[in-house]
């Protein structure tokens, strides 16, 4: 195993976590959608108004987790390009787009996060005395698969950290 197939898998496995989160994202979109529809042709129009908003946020979550899907693809593909077996000058200048592409994966993650959170507080405060339960869950949902990639994150840095290390040791004495 090269020094950067575990970097790869990592970002692999944040790739997948928020093409994941953007599919719960969007299924609990539709349920809010859902929700404002009913009510509507119930005749409490509040309840719609008080989700709209709701639902501006989340939207503001998913562009968040789309912007980091996009970055983890640029990452993937810098990682991609690193020779078989590279340079010690080669792996720096390789990872260093890396190093930075997770840091803004983090940026994107932890404001999707936040916004996912707003979303719960608007739709609590929507559905006051109703049933928020069902769309709180797969909000709930949302979060641990959020929580899982930022986890998969900090492992991503650190095989990072542990590939630039080996690769300013090489060439010191006794090794």
């Amino acid at each position: 195993m090269s020094l950067t197939d575990g970097i790869g898998a990592d970002i692999q496995a944040m790739t997948a976590g928020v093409d994941r989160t953007q599919q719960e994202a969007g299924a609990v979109d539709h349920a809010v959608e859902q929700i404002i529809a009913r009510a509507v042709a119930s005749g409490f129009a509040g309840i719609a108004a008080g989700l709209a908003p709701a639902r501006q946020v989340l939207q503001q979550a998913r562009s968040r987790l789309a912007q980091a899907g996009g970055v983890l693809g640029e990452a993937s593909r810098s990682l991609s390009a690193v020779p078989q077996q590279p340079s010690p000058q080669a792996t720096i200048a390789a990872l260093a787009p890396v190093v930075a592409a997770l840091t803004a994966v983090e940026s994107h993650v932890a404001a999707a996060g936040s916004a996912v959170d707003d979303t719960r507080r608007l739709i609590t405060a929507a559905l006051q005395g109703g049933q928020p339960g069902p769309t709180l869950s797969r909000l709930h949902q949302v979060l641990q698969v959020l929580a899982t990639v930022r986890t998969r994150g900090i492992e991503a840095r650190q095989h990072i950290d542990t590939a630039l290390a080996q690769a300013r040791q090489v060439g010191e004495l006794g090794n």
